[in-house]
């Protein structure tokens, strides 16, 4: 599948001859296997998805279509330490049932697992094999639909479940294929915990109406991007269901842990601080931001800009944080260089920096928001600290 030292040596004489957009047209002088043209195109991308997995001399990376789709490095190896806090014993086992590039795969066996990995396309198949091959991965070719495994024959199920169409993307409210409501129990019947990774753009109050044993709900960010939602059903449910944010590095340990409470409120700030609090996306998509805010003593500007203010410094974790440097009512026409926030305001961000004619600054920003007290636009000139 990968024959890494002379994939090595025919990127050196490609890229003496022209771009990487040219090289397909020069397969034809070289003896490359499928995964090794892939290898070669993408080779930036896949190593910004996968760093670890791409300094693996032997790992055949997927079809591009499908890496787009899969886990990141990130997620993957959370999930998989995740997962091995949840069971009992050393060397445990666990289905992907939804195996596709066998990213998850690879995160679990690097938490010590044994996988079974399930999927239907003969060539991912291929893949999973080669790429499983030292952990002694077992690859069944087939449909998931159509599995038959004894009675807690594996410590975990995991599913992703496609959510692509011949017609596109799915609507949220269709899980996609194989579908989660209408396998769970039998799922259940092969494992004490069944773990589903979902849209992060669900609900987690209908995620808790259409799978009412979770135990927990996790959504799960990596550079402040919201990646997936992640459904823990155990067998038998022990404790009340729980919604975290949770948010990663890149090697998959955790940066933040936020449990959210559902009843907790956040005090209005009535002006701007010295200090501005911009939380984390996985925090809103959780729904946490008023307990996170709450906790670190922040009040809140209008409920929907999602930004906090103090006037002391605090050191509070999973947020981006700024020192606010003025305060004006109307568009500060003299700003050459900022990145520009729009919050709970009338005009977008790129409106605003065309308007300006602003050149791009990581430090330097312009927050457009107003309070929810007294009516009114502000915009504030403000340095990322933290």
């Amino acid at each position: 599948m990968i024959r890494h030292e002379q994939l090595l040596r025919i990127r050196g004489k490609l890229r003496r001859k022209g771009p990487v957009s040219q090289w397909p047209l020069l397969w034809g002088s070289y003896d490359l296997l499928p995964a090794e043209k892939d290898w070669l195109v993408h080779e930036d991308a896949y190593r910004a998805k996968w760093p670890l997995l791409m300094d693996q001399p032997n790992f055949a990376p997927p079809p591009a279509a499908n890496a787009e789709q899969a886990s990141s490095q990130a997620t993957a190896l959370w999930r998989g330490n995740w997962l091995s806090r949840h069971v009992s014993t050393a060397g445990w086992s666990a289905l992907d049932l939804s195996a596709g590039s066998g990213i998850d795969s690879w995160g679990m066996e690097a938490a010590g697992a044994r996988v079974t990995s399930v999927e239907p396309d003969s060539y991912l198949a291929e893949l999973l094999r080669w790429n499983g091959a030292p952990q002694g991965r077992q690859v069944v070719q087939s449909l998931a639909e159509s599995q038959q495994f004894a009675p807690d024959q594996f410590d975990v199920v995991y599913v992703d479940p496609s959510r692509r169409s011949s017609r596109g993307r799915l609507p949220l409210s269709d899980l996609g294929s194989p579908n989660p409501l209408a396998h769970l129990s039998t799922w259940q019947q092969w494992a004490a915990h069944v773990v589903l990774k979902l849209s992060p753009m669900l609900d987690a109050e209908q995620a808790a109406r259409w799978f009412p044993g979770a135990e927990s709900l996790t959504y799960l960010s990596t550079q402040r991007e919201v990646k997936e939602l992640v459904v823990h059903l155990p067998r038998a449910r022990t404790a009340p269901l729980l919604v975290y944010a949770v948010s990663v590095d890149e090697g998959g340990r955790e940066l933040m842990r936020w449990t959210r409470d559902p009843n907790a409120t956040v005090e209005r700030a009535s002006s701007v601080g010295a200090y501005l609090y911009d939380p984390d996306s996985v925090l809103v998509a959780a729904r946490g931001t008023a307990s996170w805010a709450a906790h670190h003593g922040l009040k809140g500007l209008h409920p929907d800009s999602r930004l906090f203010t103090t006037e002391e410094l605090r050191e509070v974790p999973g947020c981006r944080i700024f020192n606010v440097e003025a305060v004006y009512t109307s568009l500060p026409t003299h700003l050459t260089e900022a990145s520009v926030l729009s919050r709970a305001f009338p005009e977008r961000a790129d409106v605003l920096r065309k308007r300006l004619r602003l050149g791009e600054s990581s430090e330097r920003f312009l927050v457009a928001t107003r309070l929810s007290s007294p009516a009114g636009h502000l915009y504030l000139v403000a340095t990322r600290i933290a």
